[in-house]
């Protein structure tokens, strides 16, 4: 009935999913270009799923909401599988954030997201952390790792809440934030929503 309603409201979400501390709320928050999902530097942050409605103009689409999850990895592998198959039955498109190659729990996770029908887009966060040649090759490692009926999701790589070493007028180098990075996943969504918003919405509905 919640799905229907939001059928024929035209509001689309799209949920950030993956293993804790891997800055899924921080990616949500540079996606708003607001700080409305709580982060820290001690990994846990969200306990809870949380939503907010994303002011993004995209035809056919009368509102998106983003979805903050809490980390998979936090919770037992049942209680891990429960909250994977119910994210893939409340959202239209997932977001599996990781920072670094794939586990073999993310990978279980998104064996659920795949067999439910769920669109799923990679998004590789941190990636000020490799040079350009290194952060090719997590790429490539990821893809390798892929089961063959995921070999042709979308890799997007981003950096949510970047940080940059200052020198101190003391001598001592401290770490200052700098503005995120994510017009490949930013881009990437926009034309999605605004070619195939409405199609998820309907497919969501009828699975």
């Amino acid at each position: 009935d919640l799905q229907i309603r939001r059928l024929n409201k035209q509001c689309l979400r799209v949920a950030a999913f993956g293993r804790v501390g891997v800055g899924k709320s921080s990616l949500l928050n540079a996606l708003l270009d607001k700080e409305i999902f709580v982060t820290d530097v001690a990994h846990g942050c969200t306990r809870f799923t949380k939503s907010v409605v994303w002011e993004q103009s995209i035809k056919n689409l009368k509102s998106i909401e983003l979805v903050d999850t809490p980390g998979i990895d936090e919770i037992a592998s049942k209680a891990r599988d429960r909250l994977a198959a119910r994210i893939a039955r409340q959202v239209d498109l997932v977001l599996l954030v990781l920072d670094s190659d794939i586990t073999r729990i993310e990978l279980d996770a998104l064996e659920i997201l795949i067999t439910s029908g769920k669109p799923v887009v990679l998004t590789l966060n941190r990636s000020d952390q490799w040079s350009k040649d290194e952060l090719k090759e997590v790429i490539n490692s990821i893809r390798n790792r892929l089961p063959e009926n995921a070999r042709k999701l979308e890799i997007k790589a981003v950096a949510a809440a970047p940080r940059k070493g200052q020198l101190q007028p003391n001598g001592l180098i401290r770490s200052e934030p700098c503005a995120p990075k994510v017009e490949p996943l930013l881009n990437h969504l926009k034309h999605l929503l605004s070619e195939q918003g409405e199609l998820l919405l309907a497919i969501n509905t009828l699975r």
